[in-house]
């Protein structure tokens, strides 16, 4: 017959395994800031050369226009 028994289990780990994953934890923390920061200049630079070729189009445009006035 069992004996039904009610409590709380609680494991701690070595106090070095918490500041382990710690430092862990930043440096995926700082792993994903950066690759965000990579995406982001991408992005930036990918617009800014689609804006210049607009504008050098928009602007071949205008002299073609002009010249056959």
């Amino acid at each position: 017959m069992p004996i039904d028994v009610f409590g709380v289990k609680q494991d701690l780990l070595f106090p070095t395994v918490y500041g382990s994953q710690r430092k862990v934890q930043k440096a995926y923390a700082t792993l994903e800031k950066d690759a965000y920061e990579i995406k982001k200049k991408t992005l930036l630079r990918n617009l800014t050369k689609a804006y210049y070729t607009y504008q050098i189009v928009k602007e071949r445009d205008r002299i073609y226009f002009l010249l056959d006035s």
